[in-house]
């Protein structure tokens, strides 16, 4: 700092927030930080029983018995292939999902993974705070999807690139083709990596993968493939029963 700077402030005294110059060094100090609080652990020393084991014992009898709460000492887990968080009580199905995933990460188990771990984290979490029935009625769904039949096989036979037409409406076939022109192509499109950054727009709700999997019988079905298999370019025909009429 120039002397006469230091002058002035001296001799007229230093303002409020300036202060004259002062050579000696700060003495460094090493500061020590508390460890980060953890919860205590739980009173009864079991493991907590959720609402989303409870939905799935009454429902999809397949998915039972959640696995053990994570370790207090660890952060909070997270997926390896779309960096979401994974439930705090992952259910034996998402388990076993997570080995074989590892072992052998196609996309499609990826894909499955992450429908799977969304739903236990986020979806039913939400959907069973606001009501939702536990108890899926899967016969009343049948006549759900025959309500949409007319509109889905609209969207199935249009050709028209007006912005009235029912593609151009349809939400998820607008998906579909940007995921398609991001990737440069329908093969890339569909590979491990385009397959998780378009996984979260392909969800079917609290239905979970057993919904998904009744849906997808219903529609391949009402839209057999021999009739409809020239009608679904760029992608494949179950590509697009998939991908534009599961999610809706």
């Amino acid at each position: 700092m120039p002397k006469d700077i230091v002058k002035k402030a001296k001799n007229k005294g230093s303002p409020a927030g300036f202060y004259p110059y002062n050579p000696t060094p700060h003495p460094t100090t090493s500061v020590k930080y508390a460890p980060f609080p953890m919860p205590p652990p739980s009173p009864t020393g079991g493991t907590p029983t959720s609402s989303l084991s409870k939905f799935y014992d009454s429902d999809m009898g397949e998915l039972t018995s959640p696995s053990p709460p994570a370790s207090s000492e660890s952060d909070v887990p997270v997926c390896l292939y779309c960096d979401q968080p994974l439930p705090p009580h992952p259910t034996a199905k998402l388990s076993q999902l997570l080995s074989s995933t590892a072992l052998s990460p196609s996309s499609d188990a990826v894909a499955r993974l992450c429908r799977l771990h969304h739903l236990e984290a986020e979806v039913l979490p939400n959907a069973l705070s606001r009501g939702y029935p536990q108890s899926i009625n899967w016969l009343a769904l049948h006549g759900r999807v025959e309500e949409f039949l007319p509109h889905l096989k609209a969207i199935l036979l249009d050709t028209s690139s007006t912005p009235e037409g029912a593609r151009a409406r349809c939400r998820f076939w607008q998906l579909l083709l940007k995921r398609i022109l991001a990737a440069g192509g329908v093969s890339k499109a569909f590979e491990i990596g385009p397959e998780m950054s378009a996984v979260r727009d392909y969800w079917v709700g609290y239905y979970g993968e057993k919904g998904r999997a009744v849906l997808t019988n219903l529609l391949f079905k009402n839209f057999p493939q021999q009739q409809f298999k020239d009608h679904t370019d760029p992608v494949s025909w179950r590509r697009f029963i998939e991908c534009v009429f599961v999610t809706r």
